[in-house]
């Protein structure tokens, strides 16, 4: 039986099948796990908070890098200057 990934919030479809909520923290706000359709919900198949802190960190430093790169090579156009931010 193939498994199949989705956004929490994506409406059921009939083809969706059993659906279980993989994450450490819900907060329904939106909606609640029943409008959802979620049968389960399974913590302990989540990362570790510690591994889900370290993710967002990378992922928003590599963001933060890329924003003052592009700026870089902005100002290095707009200047005229030969300036390049090396990637």
């Amino acid at each position: 039986m193939p498994v199949k990934t989705k956004n929490v919030f994506a409406t059921p479809e009939d083809s969706d099948g059993e659906r279980y909520l993989i994450t450490r923290h819900y907060a329904a706000r939106p909606k609640s796990m029943k409008e959802l359709c979620i049968t389960k919900w399974i913590r302990d198949l989540a990362p570790s908070k510690a591994l889900l802190y370290d993710y967002i960190q990378r992922n928003f430093t590599r963001r933060i890098y890329r924003k003052v790169q592009s700026r870089n090579k902005f100002k290095a156009k707009s200047t005229g200057s030969t300036y390049r931010v090396k990637t």
